[in-house]
């Protein structure tokens, strides 16, 4: 598996186990400094839209 792809996953695992919204700063500090999370937050939002489930901008961070 690729680093982008490994990244991705761990991003999206973060954000369907998370109480509440996380934020790109939040995200950017458990992905590393090499992770362009609004790309890797794009991708997700993405690949979720036509599945019934919705990444959204929420209280000023992000959540499924």
């Amino acid at each position: 598996m690729s680093e982008r792809a490994s990244r991705r996953r761990l991003a999206e695992a973060l954000l369907f186990a998370a109480a509440e919204p996380l934020t790109e700063e939040a995200l950017g500090r458990r992905l590393g400094d090499a992770a362009d999370v609004p790309a890797l937050l794009a991708e997700l939002a993405a690949d979720h839209a036509g599945r019934g489930i919705t990444l959204v901008r929420l209280a000023g961070g992000w959540s499924f």
